[in-house]
């Protein structure tokens, strides 16, 4: 179930670096969780929804990780994940799930800007590989 975390920074996320940055800790659970950062016209962070999965993945429906950021008012948002492998390549399923998200944002006049996963061998966007413009599956 996804759970709201405290706003707690000032500083604008304003690319894959930002967020990569700010989420790296992630890449040290044992299990995939994954962020959904709510954001405001000018990158402030305005709502997190941290929602945890399992050793591999994460579960979620479109509506229940946007509902927060939703609520919070924002005009954009992110998403950022961990793999616990270490492997920072997105797979076919976040891949999938990004379109997925992509698409219920476009309907609720959000964009998603990237989503980043992070893990110990290093962080990947695919925002930066052009992998948001995908179609949902």
């Amino acid at each position: 179930m996804a759970k709201p975390l405290e706003r707690t920074q000032q500083v604008p996320l304003l690319s894959a670096v930002d967020l990569a940055a700010r989420y790296a800790h992630l890449a040290l659970l044992p299990r995939e969780v994954l962020v959904v950062v709510g954001l405001d016209r000018r990158g402030l962070l305005l709502c997190e929804t941290l929602v945890r999965g399992q050793v591999g993945h994460v579960a979620v429906r479109p509506g229940e990780a946007l509902r927060a950021v939703v609520a919070s008012g924002a005009a954009a948002l992110a998403l950022v994940h961990n793999h616990p492998s270490g492997r920072g390549q997105p797979s076919a399923a976040d891949v999938a799930f990004t379109g997925r998200m992509a698409a219920a944002a476009r309907l609720l006049g959000l964009a998603l800007l990237d989503h980043v996963v992070v893990a110990s061998r290093g962080w990947c966007s695919m925002a930066e590989r052009g992998l948001l413009l995908r179609p949902p599956r």
